[in-house]
């Protein structure tokens, strides 16, 4: 029988604090260095940590709408993307509702992060783009019939790859917006 590490609330809230402090200063970054309003005045996005089983260690509060899909986001790719095929440099890209996404305009960015070669955890960020190529400019159709009015829909893909483009990935994704 195992024994779980004891640790003091004081440490416990230290980690906390940490981990919530990565996910906001990811969302900094973002806000500075996004040219969309939709995320430096709207802040129509979310970081979050989340352990490789979907299982939340840490988000910012930015839209915490968004959150309550981190665990499934995760596990969807995983179930697409085997853990053993992610490497330091990898990010996926993903936003199909039917595989855990939120809504056709809200797109992930899941990047692994490893310690001493071990996949410890999953750094992500949700965000609302502006175009995705719907029938209207925006993504907000609200005459649409079937989701493929809404835009382009992703599966888990690599977008990077070891830290390299999938060139191929982008240019499927911007052949197919405006």
């Amino acid at each position: 029988m195992s024994q779980k590490p004891e640790i003091d609330m004081v440490t416990m809230s230290i980690i906390d604090s940490t981990m919530t402090s990565i996910c906001r200063e990811m969302g900094i970054t973002l806000m500075k260095t996004s040219y969309s309003t939709i995320f430096n005045e709207a802040l129509d996005f979310t970081c979050a940590l989340a352990f490789p089983n979907g299982e939340m260690i840490a988000q910012a509060e930015f839209c915490p709408s968004m959150i309550g899909g981190v665990p499934l986001l995760v596990r969807s790719c995983v179930m697409e993307i085997p853990l053993e095929d992610w490497a330091p440099g990898d990010v996926v890209v993903h936003n199909d509702p039917y595989r855990g996404g939120l809504h056709a305009p809200e797109h992930t960015l899941i990047q692994p992060v490893f310690v001493d070669g071990e996949l410890m955890a999953f750094s992500m960020t949700i965000g609302h783009l502006a175009e995705i190529g719907g029938m209207v400019p925006g993504a907000f159709a609200g005459e649409a019939t079937e989701i493929f009015q809404e835009g382009i829909r992703v599966p888990p893909v690599f977008i990077k790859k070891d830290g390299e483009d999938v060139e191929e990935v982008w240019k499927l994704l911007l052949a197919n917006v405006r």
